[in-house]
């Protein structure tokens, strides 16, 4: 048996998803987000491992942080090996990379970088499109696989795979459907904005304790943070510069979402 312990925010569930190889601890850049001893199991030819992931030790504030490094330090005499984590991040490569299987719904224009996103953050990237018209430039952008979802057997195959799902698309989708293929504790994030509300069963949620959640554009310091990542990265969008007296034309082909994957209108034209 085996303990985690270390200061809050040093990694130590991200490190134990690495090990187990799923998500079974809840990861977040807050601190404390494990308040109790999370209980893992790795099955190896040669036996078994019993991991313990731990609350952070540090100096209490009140009764509740009191019995979480409580929980914590007792841990230690109850295993044969304690990994005291310092930063586990440096271990793992510079980057926090928890959610290895990840859904991406679309290729279009907010979707293509975001597929690079994943794939350079180490992600083993889906793209879940209704159809496989795109599927090269995916794979380009960084896809490891490529469904088609227009009828329906993909959600079958797809089942349970997922870490998480982020959904790009401004319109409505079956809900249910999509929230079928995460892992248990799975997250489906949109950042597309539909006109008409969403609708999902609440089972969908609550049977495999799933996450349904939604993220807006940063502020600056996340915003320059991105860019920095995608200039170490080499991630671009793709455009397609187009003059002002175009604009009609490119409204149109908008609409039959005839566009890889931006329109840029260049202002040297006006």
């Amino acid at each position: 048996m085996g303990s985690l312990v270390g200061r809050p925010n040093a990694g130590k569930s991200t490190l134990l998803n690495r090990i187990v190889g799923t998500k079974v601890a809840i990861v977040s850049d807050k601190p404390q987000t494990t308040r109790n001893r999370i209980l893992a199991v790795v099955n190896r030819p040669g036996g078994q491992i019993v991991l313990f992931d731990t609350p952070g030790i540090h100096k209490p504030m009140h009764r509740m942080n009191e019995r979480m490094v409580d929980s914590a330090v007792k841990s230690l005499g109850q295993v044969d090996l304690a990994d005291v984590a310092e930063q586990v991040e440096v271990l793992l490569g510079g980057e926090d990379r928890v959610h290895d299987v990840l859904g991406h719904l679309e290729t279009g224009g907010l979707g293509h970088v975001g597929v690079q996103l994943a794939a350079a953050m180490g992600a083993e990237v889906t793209v879940l499109s209704q159809t496989l018209s795109k599927e090269a430039d995916g794979r380009k952008f960084g896809a490891s696989a490529y469904y088609a979802t227009a009828d329906g057997s993909a959600f079958k195959e797809l089942r349970g795979r997922f870490d998480m799902i982020v959904n790009t698309v401004s319109a409505n989708l079956p809900l249910d459907a999509y929230i079928a293929t995460l892992k248990p504790r799975g997250a489906l994030v949109s950042v597309g904005l539909p006109t008409e509300p969403d609708t999902f069963h609440a089972g969908s949620l609550i049977g495999r304790d799933k996450i349904l959640s939604g993220s807006n554009v940063g502020g600056l310091p996340l915003h320059q943070e991105m860019l920095d990542f995608c200039a170490a990265h080499g991630i671009t969008a793709d455009v397609e510069r187009i003059g002002i007296q175009e604009i009609d034309a490119a409204y149109e082909r908008l609409l039959k979402s005839d566009v890889k994957y931006r329109f840029v209108i260049d202002m040297a034209t006006l």
